[in-house]
C-alpha cells in the first residue's frame, strides 16, 4: 500500500531525508538518477543512512563507509548485510513509498558484493 512519505519541495534537489514510519525508519534519497527509499539503519551500528555521503549510487555509512547501493541495498561488506529496499514514486505534489512492498533484492551470484567509488561523489546529505 503506497503510502505519503513527504512532499517533493522537501527534496526536490538531490540529498537525503528520513521517514518514520511504524515499521521502522526509512531513508529517501534524491541523486541525479531519481530516487531511491531504503532502511535507514546501517546493520553495524545502527547509524542513519540518510546522514551519509552519496558516491556512484551508493550511500556511505557515516560512521564506518559501509557502501549500500542506492537502487538494491547490497551491501558491499557482504550479502548477509543487505538492508530492504521499498518502491518510491512522485505524484500529486507528494513522494510515496510502498512500505508493505520492501523487501531485501536478492544478488546475482555471478558478481561480486559492492563496487568501487571514487573521489567524485555527488556531495553529503543532507
Amino acid at each position: 500500500m503506497w503510502e505519503k512519505a513527504l512532499p517533493i519541495a522537501e527534496l526536490s534537489q538531490q540529498g537525503s531525508r528520513c521517514w518514520s514510519h511504524v515499521k521502522g525508519r526509512i531513508g529517501i534519497f534524491r541523486t541525479e538518477l531519481g530516487l531511491h527509499a531504503l532502511s535507514n539503519t546501517c546493520p553495524h551500528y545502527e547509524a542513519e543512512l540518510h546522514a551519509g555521503e552519496i558516491r556512484n549510487n551508493q550511500v556511505l555509512c557515516p560512521w564506518h563507509r559501509w557502501r549500500f547501493d542506492l537502487k538494491t541495498g547490497h551491501c558491499a561488506t557482504g550479502p548477509h548485510f543487505d538492508i530492504k529496499v521499498y518502491p518510491i514514486k512522485e505524484e500529486e505534489g507528494y513522494i510515496w513509498i510502498d512500505v508493505a512492498a520492501g523487501s531485501k533484492v536478492p544478488r546475482d551470484p555471478s558478481t561480486t558484493p559492492g563496487g568501487e567509488t571514487d573521489n567524485q561523489g555527488l556531495g553529503t546529505c543532507l
